[in-house]
């Protein structure tokens, strides 16, 4: 009895392990192990944390291409000289011959012409046609005194690269002529005869080359199917539409690991921002990943230490995130709202143009980001906007919401744009403001005089140029502008007391934009004029949106390093290497050796201003 017990037991747990072991593998617990894995899978592909492109490529090209040659200076008044033999003497007595100048020996010795180093500065993404300004210095050993008055003849610009055997020139680049501002100058002192020896032709160089930007892929990402995966999701975001109407893509694979970058026209004056979107596009992103993405850069962007980055993902994303930029421009933050307008006026919406005016008036850290985005919205409020800031005090403020309205649009009547010979614009502003007068001394040769009716203090003595007088006595109403120059005959005009006016008669009589800039500045030195005289006063543009006084954040700048413009620090670099070369015995190591009175070649802030960000803004914006 005992052991049929004992069998009895042994078979029941023998049962139950069974049914134990049945029950492990039964079709019941199956589906909540795959209810599991599925339920993983999506977890993953709703992470929010969403990689970019910037994390698997870099952006090359940014660099200005360093653009040289020799060239002849004509028009001077017994201040030019014979050059001394050298490499450059026969490189461009050689030219000359070439284009078939008669004796050009002869032409060489005169008093009235000088051998120069003309130098420019091909920039990133430069368009055929483009404008640049051309610096033009005597050679340390050369005989000219001044190139004062002085005019560029028309010079080719080579790529030029110092090597240990000299200095080796590629290709032609750019076109070079007109005439030469020497800054801040009214005098002969000689004390100041240094800065006699060089000078500035304002948008005297013309590009023959275009210029694209190059996306190198990471070697450890280098494939061609990756390279094609990321041309093609920039391509969705950024494409433009040919004079046929038909869509082109901006980026194109060139190999496993490069692709070509094409600019978009929308930011043909802040490629800086163009570069910063193309790195915050996302290279794989679900649907319900992507709208779970936008949920949190909606928190982010009311955040002032995200708000930046959170804007150029938005940005990156496309119209799509119109609706969430338009909610942030409600947000308490001057940071938010900035962010949030800027993104929104290069998705092609005005909804943010009231906080960008409101930028440029209160926060100068945002000032030049708000004023260049601001010259992107092509509409009525975005005009308006523009033409109040007109009003303000800021010289750079005012001077600056002038260039976004000549970006906007060159042919509003509220500009009233005169042109005059070799590229030399005139504008008298009719606002409300306090007066003023700007002039340049980069990028643009410009007069602009904000106020009517402005007229000089008497009595007055003034030139413009050498050739052009400008007198009155005290309490006259008119003044006498007389010109005595050699082989023409000599002119004595009276005109009423208006600085306009004056201007436009002495343009008339030959004067170019150096000697109406000169005959400004000596008018302020002497304290003739009536209201200030500003030169360049442009907002400076960081490649960053810290605000001053704002919470720092290690994440908070997210520039690309490679996008800084360092035109002015590889220049001083270049003089310097040249300097240290070994001379060959005919004057060519140190043909460009002046370009800094001082030892020092550094600034102190080499980031880039908006007077370089905004040196390109001509035309309309195409999309």
């Amino acid at each position: 009895m005992l052991a049929r017990t004992l069998v009895l037991m042994i078979a029941v747990a023998a049962l139950g392990c069974q049914n134990t072991l049945l029950r492990s593998q039964s079709p019941d617990k199956e589906p909540m192990k795959k209810s599991s894995k599925k339920k993983s899978k999506d977890e993953f592909a709703s992470k929010t944390d969403t990689k970019l492109l910037g994390e698997y490529m870099s952006v090359h090209g940014n660099s200005p291409v360093v653009l040289q040659s020799v060239g002849l200076v004509t028009g001077l008044d017994g201040t030019g000289g014979d050059p001394p033999p050298s490499v450059a003497r026969t490189e461009l007595r050689e030219e000359m011959t070439r284009r078939g100048v008669k004796q050009p020996e002869s032409i060489l010795k005169s008093k009235s012409t000088a051998l120069v180093v003309v130098r420019a500065y091909l920039p990133p993404l430069a368009r055929k046609g483009q404008e640049l300004d051309i610096e033009v210095r005597l050679p340390p050993n050369s005989n000219a005194e001044s190139l004062r008055g002085g005019w560029l003849m028309e010079t080719r610009l080579t790529e030029q690269q110092a090597t240990a055997g000299g200095i080796k020139e590629g290709k032609e680049y750019a076109v070079a002529r007109g005439p030469i501002l020497i800054s801040g100058s009214d005098t002969e002192d000689k004390s100041k005869a240094a800065q006699f020896k060089r000078g500035v032709i304002l948008a005297g160089g013309r590009s023959l080359a275009e210029r694209d930007l190059m996306i190198v892929l990471r070697n450890d990402f280098r494939s061609v199917r990756n390279a094609k995966r990321i041309s093609d999701r920039i391509s969705e975001r950024f494409y433009h539409y040919n004079k046929y109407g038909n869509r082109e893509a901006l980026a194109s694979g060139k190999s496993d690991q490069q692709i070509e970058l094409k600019l978009h026209p929308r930011y043909r004056d802040n490629d800086w921002r163009y570069k910063q979107v193309v790195r915050h596009i996302a290279f794989k992103e679900t649907e319900v990943a992507g709208r779970l993405r936008q949920q949190q850069l909606r928190q982010q962007i009311i955040n002032p230490v995200t708000a930046a980055k959170a804007a150029l993902q938005f940005e990156a994303i496309g119209r799509k995130s119109i609706p969430f930029l338009k909610r942030a421009l409600e947000g308490d933050a001057l940071e938010t709202r900035f962010h949030a307008a800027a993104a929104l006026a290069y998705l092609g919406d005005p909804s943010g143009v009231a906080a960008l005016a409101e930028s440029v008036r209160d926060e100068p850290s945002y000032r030049a980001h708000a004023l260049a985005a601001l010259a992107v919205i092509e509409d009525t409020d975005a005009l308006l906007a523009l033409r109040e800031l007109l009003n303000e005090r800021t010289a750079e403020v005012r001077y600056g919401a002038f260039r976004a309205l000549t970006v906007l649009d060159r042919t509003d009547p509220s500009l009233r744009t005169e042109r005059f010979p070799d590229g030399f614009t005139f504008h008298e502003l009719d606002v409300e403001g306090e007066p003023m007068i700007h002039i340049t001394h980069r990028k643009k040769p410009e007069v602009v005089i904000f106020g009517m009716n402005q007229k000089f203090k008497m009595p007055v003595a003034l030139r413009a140029g050498r050739h052009i007088m400008i007198r009155a006595r005290d309490n006259s109403e008119n003044v006498v502008i007389s010109r005595y120059q050699v082989g023409k005959k000599d002119v004595r005009e009276t005109v009423p007391n208006s600085i306009s006016g004056i201007i436009r008669k002495a343009v008339d009589l030959g004067a170019s934009y150096p000697d109406i800039a000169e005959l400004l500045i000596q008018a302020k030195r002497q304290h003739n004029l009536p209201s200030r005289l500003e030169i360049d006063a442009l907002p400076q543009a960081r490649n960053s949106f810290r605000r001053v006084g704002s919470v720092a954040n290690k994440d908070d700048d997210d520039s690309d390093s490679e996008s800084t413009d360092l035109t002015d620090d590889l220049s001083a670099k270049m003089d310097v290497e040249l300097a240290q070369m070994p001379d060959d015995g005919a004057g060519r190591a140190s043909v460009v050796d002046a370009r800094k009175d001082t030892s020092s070649t550094t600034r102190s802030d080499p980031r880039p201003t908006l007077r370089e960000r905004m040196a390109r803004m001509f035309g309309r914006s195409e999309n």
